[in-house]
């Protein structure tokens, strides 16, 4: 009896320890991949971006984010940061442009809603300056973000971004 016990209660720890990795991992695959911003469907008020590719690669149970922007005269923004978990807490975040770190954010916390919805707040020394909402289509082939951040002024400013998944 007590063999059977001890067999038990270490499968039971073994799964307990092992399936919410793999339902963390389950949760970060459909957001893997290369994504092209539609630039003729996005609303991207004063943004001069000609291009926008983010590329999502599996780190641990999160994603290491690489965000590029191209703008008319070829010059690049690059924004980059790692989440390993969707567990709101935050992450360091960074944007350069030609090479030059830009201080308009220091962080992002970034939590899953659904199995197709995740909110992000981007930071910066701990207020936070902007929100993201992320849907993915019911195919996976499509992501809406929806951006929304205030200037100094307190105007709200609000981005429709859609990207296909390459």
């Amino acid at each position: 009896m007590t063999r059977s016990f001890n067999a038990f209660v270490l499968a039971f720890v073994g799964l307990s320890l092992v399936l919410p990795v793999h339902a963390q991992a389950q949760t970060v695959k459909p957001l893997l991949g290369t994504w092209k911003m539609d630039m003729a469907t996005s609303a991207a008020p004063g943004s001069p971006a000609t291009s926008n590719t983010n590329k999502l690669e599996a780190v641990g149970n999160g994603f290491h984010f690489v965000e590029e922007n191209v703008d008319a005269q070829g010059g690049v923004m690059r924004i980059e940061y790692t989440v390993e978990s969707f567990d709101g807490k935050d992450y360091p975040w960074k944007m350069t442009r030609e090479g030059k770190v830009v201080p308009i954010a220091d962080a992002i916390a970034f939590q899953r809603v659904d199995n197709h919805t995740y909110e992000l707040m981007n930071k910066n020394m701990g207020k936070v300056i902007m929100t993201q909402k992320w849907v993915l289509s019911n195919d996976g082939k499509t992501r809406t973000v929806t951006m929304n951040s205030k200037d100094a002024k307190g105007q709200t400013t609000v981005r429709t971004l859609v990207y296909e998944k390459q």
